[in-house]
């Protein structure tokens, strides 16, 4: 009994951060399917740095105190839920602290390749999971991160529902030309994914 108590401060500790994740079936599927094309350790990977990516976000909320609810993994990766209601300038900064932590990571593999060139070995799937992230998130797409970006700068001169619309309209144009590139591919070199991530968002 005595061992119990001494580890009951863990386990609750252990049972609040796995509260804070909520696994989504889709996520599973993606799981399954990255198994059965033997890509389990880079989708890992990638679902790692976004995890980080989240925490980064959730991080510098709560240093602006704010406090998110919980992270959900879902078939593109992660998403931080309950952050919606806070300051213009606030804004910016939780949303533009996920990719700066990328974009960081991509700095720290460079660098690492270039003093250490047999780390490449080790660290290009890490690179390639958090260029991949980068990039996903600087789409003009809402509710993306650059999206976001977006939609909070606009809404310091037009109305919150107004710069809303308008963010959306570009997240369907920019939608719209991925759809477009992918239709070309079937001319070319065809691209499954680019028609697969236009249909999703």
């Amino acid at each position: 009994m005595r061992k119990i108590r001494i580890f009951a401060p863990v386990f609750k500790k252990i049972k609040g951060f796995l509260h804070f994740f909520k696994v989504d079936i889709s996520f599973l599927l993606m799981l399954v399917l990255a198994f059965f094309l033997e890509e389990i350790k880079l989708y890992f990977i990638f679902v790692v740095f976004l995890i980080l990516h989240e925490l980064t976000h959730f991080l510098v909320a709560k240093k602006l105190g704010y406090l998110a609810k919980r992270i959900k993994l879902n078939f593109f990766g992660a998403s931080l839920e309950g952050l919606d209601d806070f300051l213009l300038s606030d804004e910016i900064k939780i949303v533009f602290a996920g990719p700066l932590f990328n974009l960081s990571m991509v700095v720290l593999c460079y660098l690492s390749f270039w003093f250490y060139p047999e780390s490449y070995h080790y660290l290009n799937e890490v690179l390639v999971a958090n260029w991949a992230i980068f990039f996903f998130n600087f789409l003009p797409i809402y509710p993306l991160d650059l999206g976001r970006i977006i939609h909070a700068l606009l809404s310091q001169k037009f109305k919150r529902n107004d710069s809303l619309r308008i963010v959306k309209f570009i997240s369907l144009f920019v939608i719209f030309l991925i759809f477009v590139i992918f239709l070309i591919s079937f001319f070319f070199d065809f691209n499954f994914s680019l028609g697969f991530v236009a249909v999703n968002l």
